[in-house]
């Protein structure tokens, strides 16, 4: 499995800072994915944990950074923590991220929608308006055109 840095700070429950000084301090311990260069997103996978759950072993009970290299170096790695917490992967992580993003560009496209449409129907009512006038005027027309032709006839 993948995790990100903010699976770390869960994980372990540590800082930011501290999952930066764990990688920078144990980097030769760690996969290629977790120490990819400046300004890259840091992916760590199950053997990352167990050096990190070595560091916190060592470095929680007073330890020094040289202790936790030295027993890296000797092949010693900790156990991954027994936790209740469900980690997403990274990768569904991701995903997650752009359906937010997606259902708020819905959102706002819904909201854009909806107002366009009041528009429209307060253009519609306007007409209605109209029509129902129009059809007014056209009948109060054909009962004058009725009252002249009967009045042409009675001459």
């Amino acid at each position: 499995m993948e995790y990100t840095t903010q699976h770390i700070q869960t994980f372990f429950k540590v800082s930011h800072q501290t999952v930066k000084n764990w990688s920078d301090q144990l980097d030769p311990w760690l996969s290629v994915a977790a120490r990819p260069g400046k300004n890259k997103q840091r992916h760590f996978d199950d053997e990352d944990l167990r050096v990190f759950s070595l560091a916190q072993e060592i470095l929680g009970k007073g330890g020094k950074y040289d202790e936790v290299k030295a027993a890296l170096a000797n092949g010693s790695r900790g156990e991954l923590p027994e936790t209740s917490l469900t980690l997403v992967p990274s990768a569904v992580s991701g995903q997650v991220l752009a359906l937010r993003d997606t259902v708020q560009m819905m959102g706002a496209e819904i909201k854009r929608l909806q107002s366009a449409l009041d528009e429209q129907r307060g253009r519609d009512r306007l007409l209605e308006e109209k029509l129902v006038a129009a059809e007014s005027k056209i009948e109060k027309l054909n009962r004058e055109i009725g009252r002249l032709e009967t009045g042409k006839g009675s001459e």
